[in-house]
């Protein structure tokens, strides 16, 4: 895959709106909208090198794959898409190789609009699909169905209906898919101190 030169870190390109990224000679661009001036999509409104180098490094190792595709569809999920140019440079190289292939982008709400985006321009509907997937959530939602499955004393305040909600959350797509994926994927998803934990432990 071809080399980005400088830092991993920091935005890719700071200027433009629309971005068409190049990952390797036989893979169309991928087409990415960032959000300079949207600061409610935070961090997520960027396309990040880490993020390009690591959509070629992806490209090309499914390129160079001999013994694909398998017997089911190959399996990825993203953690904190931000843009989804990692989960769509992936979707995108499986499409033109023709691997079977189920490709999941996800982050909080607020990010949705940016990843449904990517999705379209990239016409990976089929191939590619985006969830909200809160960290915190699912581990709190799952600790508290672990706990109630095993006879333990929630926190103060927690009823059935909290057990309920948990089972619901720990079943949704988001999270099977995270539970079954051959591949997870992750570039630049916090700078944070704080979240590196909760990642750790979803992962």
């Amino acid at each position: 895959p071809e080399v980005l030169d400088g830092a991993f870190f920091g935005i890719f390109d700071a200027d433009a709106d629309l971005l068409h990224i190049s990952l390797c000679e036989s893979v169309p661009p991928v087409v990415v909208t960032q959000r300079l001036g949207q600061a409610s999509f935070g961090t997520a409104r960027f396309v990040w090198r880490s993020a390009v180098r690591l959509s070629r490094v992806l490209a090309g190792w499914l390129l160079e794959q001999k013994d694909l595709p398998p017997s089911r569809p190959l399996r990825a999920v993203e953690l904190g898409s931000g843009t989804g140019i990692c989960a769509a440079a992936f979707a995108l190289t499986a499409k033109t190789r023709g691997l079977p292939c189920e490709v999941l982008a996800t982050d909080l709400p607020q990010a949705i609009p940016l990843l449904q985006d990517t999705m379209q321009r990239n016409q990976l509907d089929g191939v590619m699909r985006v969830a909200a997937l809160d960290w915190y959530a699912v581990l709190e939602q799952a600790t508290l169905q672990h706990d109630a499955a095993a006879g333990l004393a929630g926190p103060a305040g927690c009823d059935e209906d909290d057990v309920m909600n948990a089972s619901t959350l720990v079943r949704d797509a988001s999270w099977t898919q995270l539970v079954a994926a051959d591949l997870v994927l992750a570039a630049d998803v916090t700078f944070s101190e704080t979240h590196r934990r909760p990642l750790l432990q979803l992962v």
